[in-house]
């Protein structure tokens, strides 16, 4: 099954890139977004954007999730999944969980969206305005 996505690969790996790249050229721009710049030594492969949320409690980080879910748009947080592994707090494999405050804090304003490779740029720029859109409407701008 994998040998026919091969010769797909380079350019869904070229997409994803550009993808990401168009969508955290926007969203980086507004004052409750933070999306990290890559590391030098890092060669992104996106099939998601993560960015980070400023400035917002943990009501309206909420509201947001819940906002963007209403207009069509899965938002995650990781610190505020119960299946995501980014976040230590799921680690079940665990004997004890160390309490970590200052992550949980970080974990619970960093966003995962998928950005699947084949959706085109208009695709893409309706994501990004439904992020904005969400955050508008909760942040009342």
């Amino acid at each position: 099954m994998i040998r026919p996505q091969l010769d797909a690969l380079a350019d869904r790996v070229k997409n994803g890139r550009r993808n990401h790249d168009h969508d955290a050229g926007i969203l980086g721009r507004y004052q409750w977004i933070v999306v990290p710049n890559a590391l030098p030594q890092e060669n992104r492969a996106s099939d998601s954007i993560q960015f980070n949320l400023r400035g917002m409690t943990d009501i309206q980080v909420d509201d947001f999730t819940g906002q963007a879910a209403t207009l069509g748009l899965n938002v995650q947080i990781f610190g505020r999944s119960k299946n995501n592994a980014r976040a230590f707090s799921n680690w079940h494999f665990l004997n004890e969980n160390p309490d970590q405050p200052k992550i949980h804090e970080m974990l619970n304003r960093a966003c995962d969206v998928r950005l699947p490779a084949r959706l085109s740029l208009e695709e893409y720029d309706a994501m990004t305005h439904t992020i904005l859109n969400a955050i508008g409407s909760i942040m009342n701008v």
